[in-house]
């Protein structure tokens, strides 16, 4: 009998299509769907100054490189033979000009300026490389429906994309003024079952970030091995899932009345973080148990290559862990922050 029911059932499947798979509509790609695989070293960057370094952000022959440790919280060192220190940016502390955090850099609209955003105290410091005196040159803080938005990135002068603590959408666009203009996507069927929007929102929370030329916005998710591409000007969301194609186990909590979405322990961490270029999208990829990564030490991380389809293109395997990377598409070159007993900065050249 069962096996009459096997048989029965895979002529269903073959007479009226396929079962259905998650998130639906997506784009779907396993590690034998990407044409090239390479492997490549880093370059240890001799940067004295550095401490713990936690980000960079490549702009301009230039690094801006987020630090944990020591009094200032920014580095900028130019990219040239010598590696030239050229200034610290960023007082600790909660007073005017003054940071706690460095959550993410990003260029400002003048010539070697940056956006800083301190999370902790939900404000953005702007700064040039050159300034004289390591306290921001302005502040902005989050006000209004913008409190509530989360991995912020500037999209115009006076635009910011992100994701909302109060849900809403998968891509949520505010004014500067603090007002929430729209929401893009619904993660309703993004996995299989019939969850609130609120827990699905808090659980595939993503990195985000920006490309101008483009016009587009990414998102990278830690907790399922899905990206997902914003367009700015068509409003669509291409949603990838790969190369996995699995997502994390958790459970419901309730904080404050709203469902959240809470670990079951020994979840996977996928997609770390990634950086949209010019012409494609470079995904820090991880794939490994939380328990591997506290308690082993070989292991690596690698970065995954697409075009802004969503086609998987080059599978780039890295020769150590990186927690943060910039790209400079020009000379072909990924900035890395490593992620072991010595944090450094690492530059890997690739050609593909």
């Amino acid at each position: 009998m069962k096996k009459f029911l096997l048989f029965f059932s895979l002529l269903l499947v073959t007479l009226f299509g396929c079962e259905e798979r998650y998130p639906i509509g997506a784009k779907f790609f396993t590690y034998d769907d990407i044409p090239q695989t390479i492997t490549l070293k880093g370059e240890r960057l001799d940067i004295p100054e550095l401490q713990n370094p936690r980000k960079v952000h490549y702009q301009n022959g230039l690094l801006y490189i987020a630090d944990d440790h020591g009094g200032f919280k920014i580095h900028v060192v130019a990219l040239d033979d010598s590696l030239t220190y050229i200034n610290r940016l960023g007082v600790d502390g909660v007073g005017p000009g003054e940071f706690t955090h460095v959550w993410k850099i990003e260029p400002a609209p003048e010539k070697d300026h940056i956006w800083a955003l301190d999370i902790q105290t939900k404000k953005y410091h702007k700064f040039s490389a050159y300034q004289e005196s390591p306290k921001a040159l302005m502040d902005f803080r989050q006000r209004k429906d913008l409190v509530a938005g989360t991995e912020l990135v500037w999209i115009a002068n006076d635009r910011l994309a992100g994701w909302s603590e109060f849900g809403g959408g998968k891509f949520v666009l505010f004014d500067s003024a603090g007002n929430q203009l729209s929401a893009h996507g619904k993660f309703a069927g993004m996995i299989e079952g019939d969850w609130e929007e609120f827990t699905l929102n808090s659980f595939f929370q993503g990195h985000f970030n920006f490309n101008d030329n483009r016009q587009k916005v990414i998102s990278t998710t830690a907790s399922a091995d899905i990206l997902e591409i914003f367009d700015l000007k068509t409003k669509e969301i291409i949603t990838v899932s790969g190369p996995l194609n699995q997502a994390n186990d958790f459970s419901i909590i309730d904080v404050l009345g709203y469902p959240m979405a809470a670990s079951n322990g020994g979840d996977m961490v996928y997609y770390y973080d990634g950086y949209p270029t010019d012409n494609y999208i470079f995904a820090n990829y991880w794939g490994l148990t939380d328990k591997v990564i506290r308690e082993e030490n070989d292991y690596t991380s690698e970065i995954l290559v697409f075009d802004y389809e969503g086609n998987p293109l080059c599978r780039m395997l890295l020769d150590r862990p990186i927690i943060h990377l910039s790209v400079d598409e020009a000379n072909k070159t990924i900035y890395g922050v490593s992620f072991d007993k010595e944090p450094s900065i690492y530059a890997y050249k690739f050609d593909f």
